[in-house]
């Protein structure tokens, strides 16, 4: 069991919780498990497989309440460089967050043992705009560039989004439009994103835009945590396609 934990320590990072996540997760993965095996095993034992059964969906579906995942790291590797001050704003335009069905927090699901699903939110409880922000912000301050921050308050619109973010009268103005962005775990963890990036000169015309847009297949999900991985890893790699495609690069210059 040790060099397990040494294992997914090292995965996921460590941290000041990480005994407590990893060893319910690990205790959970091995209940399911010896679950499954009984079940296999017990023949013509109709009752005893029953109970397993249920005793399996419910632990799955304990395992898939109260999930989170970190979307501020600010871990991507821009390939920027330029001298010019930028503003960066996240517009969150997810049709189930503008009326109000979701909150801003909201990153996708997360299902139980009978498919029932579970919200999945943003590890700080913040808007998932905010840290997305606060994340791209991180990014390019660490390239060297005059970056800040402007946040945008869920249900606001394009144009609106536009007006806050002109008006810092920054030299560049990157504005990150979220039609869809939606993880969904069962036994795998699927991915539903829509992501357009528009890059503004300071009197609002358009110099370059970006669109990354569809569906991935995130890999196995045995635990929570290969979910948060997972899905962790593809913020980061969204963000790099749509920052270091040659336009948008162009566009800073």
């Amino acid at each position: 069991m040790m060099e397990w934990i040494k294992v997914r320590k090292a995965r996921l990072g460590g941290g000041a919780s990480f005994s407590r996540e990893v060893l319910g997760q690990h205790y959970c993965a091995r209940y399911i498990c010896h679950s499954n095996h009984r079940l296999q095993n017990d023949g013509g034992k109709r009752m005893r497989g029953l109970a397993a059964v249920v005793c399996l969906a419910f632990l799955l579906s304990a395992c898939a309440v109260g999930n989170s995942h970190r979307y501020d790291l600010g871990n991507a590797e821009f390939e920027l460089d330029s001298e010019k001050s930028v503003a960066v704003s996240v517009v969150d335009l997810r049709p189930y967050v503008v009326d109000g069905d979701k909150e801003p927090k909201f990153t996708g699901l997360f299902r139980g043992g009978f498919g029932n699903p579970f919200d999945v939110t943003t590890n700080s409880g913040r808007p998932l705009a905010e840290d997305l922000t606060n994340s791209i912000v991180a990014a390019l301050k660490r390239d060297g560039i005059d970056a800040k921050a402007v946040q945008v308050k869920a249900q606001t619109n394009e144009a609106g989004a536009r007006s806050l973010i002109l008006a810092s009268q920054a030299d560049r103005c990157s504005v990150l439009y979220v039609r869809e962005w939606k993880s969904d775990t069962y036994f795998n963890t699927g991915l539903d994103y829509n992501l357009m990036l528009e890059v503004l000169s300071s009197d609002g015309s358009v110099i370059a835009s970006q669109v990354v847009k569809g569906h991935d297949n995130l890999g196995p999900a045995g635990v929570p945590a290969d979910a948060r991985v997972a899905v962790e890893e593809a913020v980061k790699a969204k963000l790099e396609a749509l920052f270091n495609a040659a336009e948008i690069q162009a566009a800073f210059d």
